[in-house]
């Protein structure tokens, strides 16, 4: 199976844009992304054991980006709070988003599961925002995340946060409808209320466009889409078993935050084979 052969001819498929999650794909291992967005193999492993805990935890999530979005569109909290008054970790989700927004705000405008798109190498480059708001001359983007954060390094690497930060600094004018002179970005964890802040300025705009350049040509360009070798990546992938590279890890490993895998590696619950 780990032989699986690549198509000389390959070819992105139509209307393809470059995301965080698949950019992030690729730069964790070639492999997984032909697979997944080239090849399209449907073939994946069991995320994490037990399986029915995975998809307990993901449609938690999943429920609560639901409710924030629905709070966002005007639905009052009180109402939204009562479709949830059995489940107590959501309210306590709910708490700290609540006291994170205000915090943060308050927003002259706001813009809720916001798509943005730039060009980057002439390819089109999407981003899709949880909140953005604006207050005075600074828009701030916030990505609400269910489970804890990586440390401020690891979260600047990541793709999310290279692209989220440049596609607010060039469009992000154009949906104000007015001049911008300062974008932040904001990972909030409503598990614990920890945040993570990024700006961004036309110097750091330009390095980031230069950094994913980079990383689209190595796309375009690529032809082998070699098995990463770091094997500890493996361990969080639905592919895992394609490969040959282990077994599903536990979810109630000490060293298991959800975000670690199935948010980074961008699948839904609808994706996930149980």
């Amino acid at each position: 199976m780990i032989d699986k052969i690549v198509d000389p001819n390959w070819q992105l498929p139509p209307a393809f844009h470059f995301t965080q999650s698949n950019l992030q794909d690729f730069v964790d291992c070639e492999r997984r992304f032909y697979l997944r967005h080239i090849a399209q193999q449907r073939w994946p492993s069991p995320l994490a054991e037990p399986q029915d805990e995975v998809e307990r935890a993901l449609s938690r999530g999943s429920r609560f980006h639901q409710l924030v979005e629905r709070h966002q569109r005007g639905v009052e909290m009180d109402i939204l709070r009562e479709s949830i008054i059995d489940d107590a970790v959501i309210g306590d989700w709910l708490d700290r988003y609540e006291a994170a927004l205000a915090e943060l705000g308050p927003f002259e405008q706001r813009w809720v599961e916001a798509s943005l798109s730039t060009r980057v190498a002439n390819k089109p480059v999407l981003a899709k925002y949880d909140f953005i708001g604006r207050k005075e001359n600074t828009l701030v983007g916030i990505d609400w995340k269910t489970g804890r954060l990586p440390d401020v390094q690891r979260l600047q690497e990541r793709m999310q946060t290279v692209i989220y930060l440049l596609v607010l600094f060039r469009e992000g004018a154009r949906l104000a409808g007015q001049e911008i002179d300062n974008f932040a970005l904001y990972y909030v964890s409503v598990n614990d209320g920890e945040t993570r802040h990024f700006t961004v300025n036309a110097q750091d705009a330009h390095r980031l466009a230069t950094q994913l350049q980079g990383v689209i040509e190595e796309v375009i360009h690529a032809r082998d889409f070699p098995l990463t070798e770091d094997i500890w990546k493996c361990k969080y992938c639905l592919y895992r078993g394609l490969c040959e590279r282990g077994t599903s890890p536990n979810l109630n490993d000490d060293d298991i935050s959800p975000d670690d895998f199935w948010l980074d590696f961008g699948v839904t619950v609808d994706e996930i084979e149980f």
